[in-house]
């Protein structure tokens, strides 16, 4: 896959009033498309995990190289939405991690993406320029000599 972007540049615009200053390392999560790509685009509130974690604050969405198998193959719907995989598409903040039955009670328009055990709820969604890196299981940070 190709890109038209520099990856330090990419990079600041992940920074650009979400981050500490450069050097400064970017939380990242990786998910499965058209997972990452419905966060995105405002679709999606909710992720699912099985995991909690005590970190809260600003997250790179990574779109995985993956196609979440529960989709089946891409539809020609969907692939306006996860072209882009193997690369950081957009920025949120992960506000609090909590049940599926809290999400239910104050997040009922996201019914349909709540499973649980753990839902992660993101906010302040913006699509960045895509970022390519390495997509690891967890939360992981890169920085702009990634």
């Amino acid at each position: 896959m190709t890109f038209d972007i520099h990856h330090g540049d990419a990079l600041e615009e992940l920074r650009k009033g979400i981050m500490p200053p450069p050097k400064a390392k970017m939380k990242v999560l990786s998910i499965r498309q058209p997972f990452a790509g419905m966060i995105a685009i405002g679709m999606k509130k909710i992720e699912n995990r099985i995991w909690r974690c005590s970190y809260r604050g600003p997250l790179a969405i990574h779109a995985s190289q993956k196609w979440h198998p529960s989709f089946g193959p891409p539809t020609v719907d969907a692939q306006k939405i996860v072209t882009l995989r193997g690369c950081v598409i957009a920025v949120a903040v992960l506000s609090e991690i909590i049940t599926p039955e809290e999400a239910l009670r104050r997040y009922p328009d996201q019914r349909e993406y709540i499973e649980g055990p753990w839902c992660w709820v993101l906010g302040d969604v913006r699509k960045v320029p895509p970022y390519p890196c390495q997509g690891q299981l967890g939360i992981f940070e890169i920085d702009r000599d990634n």
